[in-house]
């Protein structure tokens, strides 16, 4: 089954109760969409936009959600309940922490939440929310009624007693967790069936699948091995009727491309892989890109002689970042101790040199084209993603941290003007994601570049014009340099599905993308050719197709 979404749209499915309708989010817009099971055709819920995580009411008549495409990475969201039919969305609570899904109880009275702060219960008609659990890692809560009418909470969470995602399940009132199952996946989705199943999401990549535990509620316990419901299955939904829903696996990898100002491919480069953030050297000449999968690491392109060469590996996650002004070095972020820090690396070879590490996790780092700065972007749990600077010494070394732009609201995905006097950043101040530029190092000037939306700037070399991502579309505005400099209006150049910057609801520090000096030709990441779209998948009665599926 095919959205009627006009743009992609997310990979998580909700289905309702009943098992009639099942609810979508359009991305990266966050409108959400209606599908009614016996009908062709999906509908917008008019008035529910900048939607995240999406869960039914027990009647089916409201749907919940967290309202904000960013609420996956910052706190201060809103808990929300809008009717299916559409209107005004109504408050629930407002969230402490960054938003981890929700369920609603059976009799409408209760809806259960986590956040990057715990677990927590708030009557569905809005009020004061009370603290359950006290975890920075809980996600995908969801009731479930025992015998003898009491409840449990079913949820998935990350912590230091096991390398990954654990599944419990806790009866209401006691402070004891049982631990069910250890997945693999990044994100298991277990769920209840009322054919007495854990549905659940165990294994990466190509070996994700959707498995069903045998489970018993009267002694809280697996009854049985798991078996496979669906390979690379994602996001499994199960409504009271049995019906389930679950989506495609979207495929990690993309394709190097070389494009002209229309989108039309020039080259491509090398093969596809679980890649992002390209970013072209100064001369031009390399291209360094972070490739996630098998051995993680940073990659630099020779696009003269069409070679690959690793710069970093070890096995740690890493985010590309910046070339030296010179263009011998390249700076990034790698994650050591549990957060990223920022490193740099000779090109031709050589030990790295941490430039930052804190506790706190830094990413995309920029140099100014003296290279007398380093612009990066911190995440804190009090503010979300600041802008900071260091100045660099003599000797090499960088100074204490500077504080560019530290607000509540999101500063992410900053890079300097070509001459250093500015600086192209991404912030929600407005409510929603645009660019701007200010002045640096004093910030006292602003001057807003997108309109209707902006991710992932890219000032190009020449100064002489920024491009960012509206949607999925490519945008560029002329610069026009001076005492004081002038934007012109936003132009589209092409659109492409994956160029949008979107990760867990949020903005990926890395745009997807950059820019030749002159303008005329861009390198993007898009989808191999042939791969197919993806689907949402309908199973009335799973458990009647799956039961001799038998154990693997």
């Amino acid at each position: 089954m095919r959205s009627g979404a006009t743009g992609e749209i997310d990979a998580e499915v909700s289905i309702s109760g009943d098992g009639k309708h099942i609810a979508y989010v359009e991305a990266p817009a966050g409108q959400l969409w209606i599908r009614d099971l016996d009908r062709e055709e999906a509908r917008p819920v008019q008035g529910a936009n900048g939607v995240y995580q999406v869960f039914w009411s027990p009647d089916n008549r409201s749907i919940g959600y967290s309202a904000g495409r960013a609420c996956g990475i910052r706190p201060g969201c809103e808990l929300v309940r809008i009717p299916v039919q559409g209107g005004d969305a109504r408050l629930v609570t407002r969230l402490p922490g960054s938003f981890k899904r929700a369920s609603w109880s059976s009799d409408g009275r209760t809806i259960l939440y986590c956040d990057s702060t715990g677990m927590y219960t708030v009557p569905a008609a809005g009020g004061s929310a009370t603290r359950i659990v006290d975890h920075p890692h809980m996600e995908h809560p969801s009731f479930v009624d025992l015998p003898g009418g009491r409840h449990a909470y079913l949820y998935q969470a990350l912590d230091s007693e096991h390398p990954d995602h654990a599944i419990y399940i806790q009866v209401a009132g006691e402070n004891r967790r049982r631990l069910i199952r250890v997945s693999t996946s990044v994100n298991p989705y277990p769920a209840y069936s009322p054919t007495g199943h854990i549905v659940y999401v165990d294994g990466r990549r190509d070996e994700t699948a959707i498995w069903a535990l045998p489970f018993s509620l009267e002694k809280l316990q697996a009854t049985g091995p798991p078996f496979l419901i669906a390979r690379r299955g994602a996001s499994p939904a199960v409504s009271r009727a049995g019906t389930l829903v679950y989506s495609d696996v979207p495929s990690d990898r993309k394709q190097l491309l070389l494009v002209d100002r229309a989108g039309a491919t020039v080259n491509t480069l090398g093969e596809p892989h679980e890649q992002s953030g390209p970013v072209l050297s100064p001369d031009h000449r390399r291209l360094a890109v972070a490739v996630a999968e098998n051995d993680p690491g940073l990659w630099i392109f020779d696009l003269t002689r069409g070679s690959p060469a690793r710069l970093t590996s070890g096995g740690k996650a890493e985010m590309a970042g910046a070339w030296s002004p010179r263009g011998d070095r390249f700076t990034y972020a790698s994650v050591r101790n549990g957060n990223f820090d920022i490193f740099s690396k000779p090109v031709a070879g050589g030990q790295e040199t941490l430039l930052v590490g804190t506790p706190l996790p830094e990413v995309n780092p920029a140099w100014s084209p003296d290279e007398r700065y380093l612009l990066y972007s911190m995440r804190s749990p009090e503010t979300g993603f600041d802008l900071l600077f260091r100045e660099r010494h003599a000797d090499g070394s960088l100074g204490e941290p500077a504080a560019f732009l530290k607000t509540p609201s999101l500063e992410t995905a900053a890079q300097f003007s070509p001459d250093g006097r500015y600086v192209v950043y991404v912030s929600d101040e407005s409510g929603r994601n645009e660019i701007y530029v200010r002045d640096f190092p004093l910030g006292s000037r602003k001057w807003q570049v997108s309109a209707q939306g902006g991710i992932a700037p890219r000032w190009r070399r020449d100064g002489k014009e920024i491009l960012y991502i509206a949607q999925t579309r490519l945008m560029a505005v002329v610069v026009k340099a001076g005492a004081v400099p002038s934007f012109g209006n936003p132009v589209p150049l092409f659109e492409r599905p994956t160029l949008r910057s979107v990760n867990a609801g949020g903005v990926n520090p890395s745009p997807q993308y950059d820019v030749s000096a002159d303008g005329s030709q861009l390198v993007i990441l898009d989808r191999p050719a042939g791969e197919p779209p993806l689907s949402i998948h309908v199973i009335h009665n799973w458990f009647a197709e799956f039961r001799n599926s038998g154990p693997e």
